[in-house]
C-alpha cells in the first residue's frame, strides 16, 4: 500500500479490550466484542502518556479492559486505510473493530484525532478531534472513552425485523394459466428473498383461498388493507391482480401499502428552538407491471426501503438509485435529505445532499399518480429548501401542499403541511401570516383527534406569541400542549414543552419560575439520554443562574454544556456556550480568562465557516478591550466585526459597532473621525427603523457644534 504512511514500530501501540454488553442475573458477560486500539504520536513521551491515561480510564469501567502490546502492523490513520496483511492480522486475532488515536503537529499545534470502525468495513466515524495538551485531554479522556463504547455499543444493535406481505390475486375462476402464474410469482418471490441481505426482512405469502373474490383493486379500501395488515402484523402490504395486458401477456399489477406504525415519521431535525418541518410519506405507491423474471424492482426497492427505516442512508442510496421508480425516487430524496442532516456542521457535502434531494423530488412531482403523493412530494420539497436556506421556494412548495391537503378528508396531511407553512413564515419573520396559518389549523386539529399534532400547533402559537412579546398567552398554549403530552405520557415532548415554558418565563425576568422548568425538562431528557437537548438545558441553566447573581452555579453549568456540546461535535452549541461562559468571567473582571475563551470560540467559528458567528466574536473581544481601556486592540477587533456586518448587510449590529469606534476615537482625541463614526452610526440607525441610537442626536449635534467652533 504505497500510499500509506507507515507507521514505525516504535510509536505503535495496540491496546486490546472486551467490551462486554447484555449483563444477565448471574453477573457473567454475554456476548463481547474485540477490539484494536492503535495509538500513534510524535515523540515515545507522549505515546506513553497517552496510552497510559487510556489505560487507567479503561480500567474504571468494569465493561473494559486494556492490554498493551507492541507490533509494527502497517496501518495508516488519515486517509484512515489498512492494508490487506494488517486486515488478516487482525481478523485472525479475532478483532472485531479498530480504534486509530493519532496525535499530530503543525504549527506548534498538537491535534488528538480518534476514528473507529468495524473490521468488516463500516464507514469510520471521527470519535473525537481536538486540540492536544495534558490540561485539556484529562478532563475530557473520560468522555471520548465513553463514546468509544457507546460508538461500538451501537454497531451491535440490530435493526428491528420488518414483516411483508405478498398478494398476488387470482379469478374466481380457478383460470389455470392465472393460478400457475400466481405460483411461479409466489416462488421467484420466495426465492429472491432467500438473499442474506434480507435476512431482518421478513416475508409472508397471502394464502390463495382469501383472495378469491378480489379481482379488481376496488374491491381493497384502506379499511381492508389495515385489517389484514393487522391479522399478520405486516408493515407493508403489496397487493394487487393477476391480469393481462394489451398483448395478453398474464402479468402482476402491484401496489405498496405501508403501515402506520411502519411509518418512520422523523423527528424535528435540529435544536429545541428550531422550527424546521417534519417531512410526510405516502400510505400507497403503484409499481410498474411485473413479469415473472423482472420481479428485483419490487425487492431491490424493499432492501432499500428497509435501509431508509434503519438509518443507513449512504447504503439506502446505493441500492436505490438502481431502481427505476416513483417509490425509489421518493426515498432517495428522503435518504438524500437526511442523510444531509446528519452531516452536521460539513455544509458543503449537506448541501450536495439537499440538492441530489430537491433533483429527485422534483422527478416524483412527474411521476405522482395521486393527491397523496403530490402533496408528500411538495411537503418534502419545501422541507428541502428551507434546510439550504431557501425559505420562499420552501413557502412556496408548502403552500402548495398546504392546498392540495384543504381538498381531503384526511385532515393528518392539512395539518402536517399547515404547521410546516406556518414555522417557514415564522423563521423567515412573517409571524402574521404564520399565526394565519396556525390558527386555521386548530379546529382540524381537534376534528382528527390528533393529540400530537394539536400539541405541535399550540406551541408554535406560543412560539408566535413569545416572538410578539405576547408572553402570557404563550404560556397559555406552552401549558395546553404540556396538558396533551401528559395525558398521552410523550416524555419528550413534555420536556420540550417544560423547556418553552422555562424560557418564556426566564424573557418575563422570572428566574425562579424559569430555573424549575429547566431543571424539570434537564431531568426528563437526562432519563431519555437526549444528550443535544441535555447540553442546551446546561447552557439555559446557566444563563438563569448568571441572571440570579449565582456566577460559579453558571460556570459550572456551563463546562457541563461545553463538555456535552464538545462530545457530540456541536460546534455552534459549543460556541455558544464558551460566549456565555466568557460573559460570567467578563462580569467577575477576569478579561484575560474571557479573552481566552474568545479566541477559543473564534477557532470554531473559523471552522464552521460562519461569518455572523466570526462577527459576534469579534464584537465581543472588541467590548473586552474596551472596558479594560485598551482602545487600539479595541478599535482593531471592532472594525474586523464591523468589516463582517457590513458584509452580511446586517446594519443593526454594523450602527451599534461603529457607534463604540466612535466613542473610542473621541476619547482618543480623534474628533473629526469619531464624529464621522458616530454621524454614520446613527444615519443607519434612523434609515433602517431600529430606534436604538435615536436618543443619540441631541449629542451628535452638539458635537457637529463644537467642531464647526473649532
Amino acid at each position: 500500500m504505497s500510499s500509506t504512511r507507515k507507521i514505525i514500530s516504535g510509536f505503535l501501540v495496540i491496546l486490546i479490550f472486551t467490551f462486554l454488553i447484555n449483563f444477565p442475573a448471574t453477573g457473567n458477560a454475554v456476548d463481547s466484542l474485540k477490539i484494536a486500539v492503535v495509538l500513534e504520536a510524535p515523540n515515545q513521551v507522549e505515546l506513553d502518556s497517552l496510552s497510559g491515561q487510556l489505560i487507567q480510564t479503561f480500567d474504571q469501567y468494569s465493561q473494559l479492559n486494556a492490554v498493551r502490546i507492541d507490533t509494527n502492523l502497517s496501518i495508516s490513520i488519515e486517509p484512515f486505510a489498512i492494508d490487506s496483511i494488517a486486515l488478516a492480522i487482525l481478523k485472525q486475532q479475532q478483532f472485531q473493530g479498530l480504534v486509530l488515536v493519532s496525535i499530530s503537529k503543525a504549527d506548534s499545534i498538537e491535534t488528538l484525532l480518534i476514528k473507529a470502525m468495524k473490521i468488516d468495513g463500516l464507514t469510520p466515524k471521527i470519535i473525537t478531534e481536538m486540540d492536544f495538551t495534558s490540561d485539556s485531554l484529562s478532563n475530557k479522556i473520560n468522555l471520548i472513552v465513553e463514546k468509544i463504547a457507546d460508538y461500538f455499543q451501537s454497531l451491535k444493535t440490530t435493526p428491528a425485523d420488518f414483516r411483508v406481505l405478498i398478494v398476488p390475486m387470482g379469478l374466481p375462476n380457478q383460470d389455470s394459466l392465472f393460478l400457475s402464474y400466481r405460483q411461479a410469482l409466489i416462488d421467484t418471490f420466495r426465492a429472491a428473498f432467500t438473499s442474506p441481505l434480507f435476512s431482518n426482512i421478513h416475508l409472508q405469502i397471502l394464502p390463495q383461498d382469501s383472495t378469491d373474490g378480489w379481482n379488481h383493486s376496488s374491491d381493497w379500501n384502506e379499511s381492508t388493507l389495515l385489517k389484514i395488515q393487522q391479522t399478520y402484523q405486516a408493515d407493508m402490504v403489496i397487493w394487487g391482480k393477476i391480469d393481462r395486458n394489451g398483448q395478453q401477456d398474464i402479468i402482476y399489477y402491484p401496489y405498496l401499502m405501508l403501515s402506520k406504525q411502519s411509518n418512520p415519521g422523523h423527528s424535528d431535525h435540529a435544536d429545541i428552538k428550531s422550527l424546521t418541518g417534519k417531512t410526510c410519506q405516502p400510505k400507497q405507491f403503484s409499481f410498474a407491471p411485473v413479469t415473472i423474471n423482472k420481479v428485483t424492482h419490487i425487492t431491490t426497492f424493499l432492501l432499500g426501503y428497509f435501509l431508509v427505516q434503519s438509518k443507513r442512508y449512504t447504503e439506502a442510496i446505493k441500492i436505490l438509485k438502481s431502481v427505476n421508480s416513483m417509490p425509489a425516487d421518493f426515498y432517495l430524496a428522503e435518504s438524500y435529505l437526511n442523510r444531509g442532516v446528519s452531516r452536521g456542521q460539513n455544509f458543503v457535502q449537506a448541501q450536495a445532499d439537499w440538492d441530489s434531494s430537491v433533483f429527485y423530488l422534483k422527478k416524483c412531482i412527474i411521476e405522482a399518480e395521486s393527491p397523496y403523493d403530490s402533496i408528500c412530494v411538495n411537503n418534502n420539497l419545501g422541507v428541502a429548501f428551507q434546510m439550504l436556506g431557501k425559505p420562499d421556494s420552501a413557502i412556496f412548495y408548502f403552500s402548495q401542499a398546504n392546498t392540495s391537503a384543504t381538498n381531503l378528508t384526511d385532515h393528518h396531511y392539512f395539518v402536517q403541511t399547515s404547521n410546516n407553512l406556518g414555522n417557514v413564515y415564522l423563521l423567515n419573520g412573517q409571524w402574521k401570516q404564520a399565526l394565519d396559518v396556525f390558527q386555521s389549523s386548530v379546529e382540524a386539529v381537534e376534528q382528527s383527534k390528533d393529540s400530537l399534532n394539536l400539541a405541535a400547533t399550540y406551541e408554535n402559537l406560543g412560539n408566535i406569541y413569545q416572538l410578539i412579546l405576547q408572553r402570557n398567552k404563550a404560556i397559555t398554549h406552552y401549558n395546553n400542549a404540556l396538558a396533551i403530552r401528559k395525558s398521552i405520557k410523550d416524555e419528550a415532548g413534555i420536556a420540550k414543552s417544560l423547556h418553552f415554558l422555562g424560557d418564556v418565563h426566564q424573557e418575563k425576568n422570572e428566574l425562579e419560575t424559569a430555573k424549575e422548568y429547566f431543571k424539570q425538562s434537564l431531568s426528563i431528557n437526562q432519563k431519555l439520554c437526549n444528550e443535544p437537548r441535555i447540553a442546551d438545558s446546561y447552557d439555559r441553566l446557566g444563563q438563569v443562574f448568571q441572571g440570579l447573581g449565582s456566577l460559579d452555579s453558571a460556570l459550572i453549568y456551563y463546562q457541563n454544556s461545553i463538555e456535552t456540546f464538545e462530545m457530540l461535535d456541536d460546534s455552534n452549541g459549543l460556541v455558544r456556550t464558551i460566549l456565555h461562559q466568557a460573559s460570567v468571567f467578563q462580569k467577575q473582571k477576569n478579561f484575560k480568562k474571557a479573552l481566552s475563551l474568545f479566541e477559543q470560540a473564534l477557532q470554531f467559528a473559523d471552522s464552521s465557516k460562519s461569518i455572523l458567528l466570526q462577527a459576534q466574536i469579534l464584537d465581543r473581544m472588541g467590548d473586552t478591550y474596551n472596558n479594560q481601556d485598551s482602545l487600539i486592540s479595541a478599535v482593531e477587533y471592532y472594525q474586523q466585526a464591523a468589516d463582517l456586518y457590513e458584509q452580511l448587510n446586517n446594519y443593526q449590529n454594523l450602527s451599534l459597532i461603529l457607534y463604540n469606534m466612535g466613542l473610542i476615537r473621541l476619547k482618543q482625541d480623534r474628533y473629526a473621525e469619531g464624529y464621522q463614526l458616530l454621524k454614520r452610526a446613527v444615519a443607519l440607525d434612523e434609515e433602517y427603523g431600529f430606534h436604538n441610537l435615536s436618543g443619540e442626536k441631541d449629542f451628535l449635534d452638539q458635537l457637529e457644534g463644537i467642531l464647526g467652533k473649532n
